[in-house]
């Protein structure tokens, strides 16, 4: 069964929404983008479970928490392994990713003077976080092999994010910059890249110290 007459809602930015939107865009999946008005006021009355931002509904169901999201739209396309190893190696990558993720969030969404105390120490650890990467993708296309699946949308808007705030950051990891160049490549997401849905729109919200758009 399709998934049918979806609408995800989200902040006027890439941050977390982004990866899902990928995920849409990849498979061809229409969607309606909505940015609440009223927030605060307006999610109590969308009969979501857990009211937060991205929420995704569509004819089946009314979701928030945006891995939950991806994890649902991946079991439609056949983007969460052939199996139930691959799937749980798939969640490994995920947890990974959520972690650098974590990370980068901590460092932007700060006081300007903790950003700048913080900025060198944060982009040593995350190049030596990334050599594991760099390794597995010595030996792959994509992160689970020769097969895209939903694990790669988070973890390429994180490098662009990373990239955007250190533009060396992925120089030492010739596999990481072949892996991010050839998912530009894919046309589904090079005119995603290159629509006003990502470059029009800042990578985290206006309170963070550090802010950056394509």
């Amino acid at each position: 069964m399709p998934l049918e007459n979806v609408r995800l809602g989200y902040w006027p930015l890439r941050g977390l929404g982004e990866q899902i939107r990928m995920a849409l865009e990849y498979n061809g999946i229409p969607y309606k983008y909505e940015v609440p008005e009223n927030w605060p006021e307006k999610k109590y009355s969308m009969g979501l479970d857990f009211p937060n931002l991205p929420y995704f509904i569509d004819d089946q169901v009314k979701l928030t928490q945006s891995k939950a999201i991806l994890r649902y739209i991946a079991r439609y396309t056949s983007m969460y392994g052939a199996n139930d190893l691959e799937a749980s190696e798939i969640d490994m990558i995920c947890d990974v990713i959520v972690d650098l993720m974590s990370r980068f969030g901590k460092l932007c969404y700060n006081t300007k003077e903790n950003f700048d105390a913080n900025r060198a120490q944060y982009i040593e650890s995350t190049k030596t976080s990334l050599k594991d990467f760099e390794k597995r993708l010595s030996t792959k296309k994509w992160l689970m092999g020769d097969k895209i699946t939903f694990v790669d949308f988070p973890f390429w808007s994180i490098l662009d994010f990373m990239c955007l705030l250190e533009p060396t950051m992925i120089d030492d990891c010739p596999s990481v910059k072949r892996y991010f160049a050839d998912f530009m490549a894919i046309p589904q997401m090079k005119t995603y890249i290159e629509s006003d849905k990502c470059k029009g729109l800042n990578i985290v919200g206006s309170a963070a110290a550090f802010n950056a758009r394509r």
